[in-house]
């Protein structure tokens, strides 16, 4: 499996409040420091919607030490999407239907158990993304939502939710 590439800079941690009224959890980024409170992200979240891997963000400081995410200044372009396994599924399965996300260039992160988020890079196919992230839906292997889809040319609005008490939509 292709992961992100390790970064000679040193990394610090961001701290990502709940975005959203199903996901409550609160999460933390790797992220290398740009200097004037600006950091590239270094990681895709799992929880948080609206940021990619590679980003550029400001955080501020908090009162007790550490960063809070504070706004996205510049898009990288990367797309995030998440991807939780069904029950059964074995690691031949999953990487049937992963493979085609990977030579599309994707890669992915284990958050546990089989929840996973995908970064889909600048240039990325992203119609051709979402296909292959349905064809895991459709052939039982995962359910998918987007976190954040970078707009452009190949964009589709094809979007899935994790979420048990949504439709999905299309």
């Amino acid at each position: 499996m292709k992961t992100h590439h390790e970064t000679p800079r040193p990394l610090v941690k961001i701290l990502f409040e709940p975005n959203d009224d199903y996901y409550t959890t609160t999460e933390s980024l790797w992220a290398e420091d740009l200097g004037e409170e600006r950091y590239r992200l270094r990681n895709s979240p799992w929880y948080y919607y609206g940021v990619s891997f590679g980003d550029i963000v400001r955080a501020e400081p908090l009162s007790g030490g550490g960063l809070a995410f504070a706004e996205v200044l510049e898009r990288s372009g990367s797309s995030t999407f998440r991807i939780m396994l069904r029950e059964g599924i074995d690691e031949p399965q999953f990487q049937r239907y992963w493979r085609p996300l990977e030579s599309l260039g994707c890669t992915l992160e284990r958050a546990k158990g089989g929840f996973y988020a995908i970064d889909a890079p600048p240039g990325a196919d992203l119609s051709n993304v979402t296909a292959r992230l349905t064809a895991g839906t459709d052939h039982g292997v995962w359910d998918w939502e987007t976190g954040y889809m970078h707009e452009g040319p190949d964009t589709t609005e094809a979007k899935q939710s994790l979420r048990p008490s949504r439709a999905r939509r299309s």
